[in-house]
């Protein structure tokens, strides 16, 4: 049958980062809790400090996430204003 979905986890380096070629449908972004910054998303283009939009942080009662329908995860790009912050990603195919 084959895999219907994973996890993928993006260290932001040098303020970026990316999903990998990655085949899906839908994805779950959230933030890790223990980031210090703000971390930011745009689909099919670069993400500065002023394109994409804010993720929510992460809070453990809240469940802060963004869901978004894209057919691979290398159409994410992330921006955060620290280094070393993490993006969770659960993919559905």
């Amino acid at each position: 049958m084959g895999s219907k979905g994973g996890s993928e986890r993006i260290t932001i380096t040098d303020n970026v980062g990316q999903g990998s070629n990655q085949p899906c449908k839908m994805v779950v972004i959230m933030p890790a809790s223990g980031n210090s910054g703000t971390v930011r998303v745009n689909i099919d283009d670069v993400c500065t400090a002023t394109t994409g939009i804010p993720v929510a942080k992460h809070a453990a009662d809240a469940g802060n996430y963004l869901v978004v329908y894209v057919e691979n995860l290398l159409q994410l790009h992330f921006y955060g204003t620290a280094d070393d912050d993490i993006v969770d990603l659960l993919w559905m195919y």
